[in-house]
């Protein structure tokens, strides 16, 4: 069982606040009875609530921080697909119930993904620098914008509970210092993935987990890597309530909603790129290739 300690850092730690977001808004605004969202963060500090919850969570709730330390999914697999397929090239090209490799054309595959972005972001596939073949997807966020993403629908139910998944992954120069997303999975609902889902974000250069349901549940650890392609692999746990992301192969950070935050009807959207709730000051990069999702643990290209 998970053990109460001390919070610290760079020690795995969870942190509840919950940030309201109304349509096309930012987390710093005022909620019904907790006040000022803090607009930058601290990794350790807890923010406010929103009605009926205190500072640090529901009314009567223990609050103390939890060290969690998730069981590792053992050691790094190689991925079963020598060259992961296009999701829109013929039934059975595809080993895994969910793949994209952006090589099936110079274009974004509009049947599959549904682009959303702020007027002044770009979202693209890339040819000059991808990860393996010929093509990736590029992100482009000018600064201080907050959206450049891809959605998809996952139509499969075995994804609905637990979702495994890889994409390729390179960040330039560095993401803004604040909460920022770059995979999401859960219920579309409201101002993209603004509740009900989980999350794999950055914060301060660190991993950022994000729980999304009856307010927000977060848990920071790990290290993003700037200015490389690494291989990204995720393990989002609905039923547990708990998700944890690996670098290469290896675990980087886990954390857990503990069950407070379970999306009610699971895992039925799926989106990649750039989500900023504290947008930067300077322009970010941020390119995918390679993504896949299946019910276990998809591994990293050889």
């Amino acid at each position: 069982m998970p053990q109460a300690v001390q919070r610290g850092f760079p020690l795995l730690l969870v942190c509840l606040w919950a940030c309201s977001a109304p349509s096309g808004g930012d987390v710093n605004n005022v909620s019904a009875a907790g006040g000022s969202a803090n607009p930058g963060g601290t990794a350790g500090m807890v923010e406010p609530g929103t009605a009926g919850q205190s500072a640090g969570g529901m009314a009567g709730e223990n609050t103390t921080p939890i060290v969690t330390q998730m069981p590792d999914a053992g050691a790094p697999p190689v991925s079963k697909d020598a060259s992961v397929m296009d999701a829109a090239k013929p039934a059975g090209a595809c080993p895994f119930l969910f793949c994209e490799d952006f090589e099936s054309s110079a274009n974004l595959n509009t049947k599959l993904w549904t682009v959303r972005k702020d007027a002044s972001n770009t979202v693209g596939i890339e040819a000059t620098n991808p990860a393996h073949g010929k093509h990736a997807v590029k992100f482009h966020a000018a600064a201080n914008s907050r959206l450049a993403m891809i959605f998809a629908k996952l139509t499969s139910a075995d994804l609905r509970q637990r979702l495994w998944g890889r994409a390729y992954f390179l960040v330039t120069p560095k993401p803004p210092a604040g909460h920022t997303a770059f995979v999401t999975a859960g219920t579309m609902d409201g101002y993209p993935f603004s509740d009900d889902h989980q999350e794999i974000a950055g914060y301060n250069n660190s991993w950022q987990l994000g729980f999304w349901g009856n307010g927000e549940i977060i848990s920071a650890g790990g290290k993003i890597p700037l200015k490389t392609w690494a291989c990204i692999e995720w393990d989002m746990n609905n039923e547990m309530g708990n998700m944890t992301v690996y670098v290469n192969g290896m675990r980087s950070h886990a954390g857990a909603g503990y069950g407070r935050n379970k999306i009610a009807t699971g895992f039925t959207d799926v989106a990649f790129g750039f989500r900023s709730w504290h947008p930067a000051n300077f322009d970010v990069d941020i390119t995918m290739d390679d993504i896949a999702i299946d019910k276990t643990r998809v591994g990293c290209l050889p």
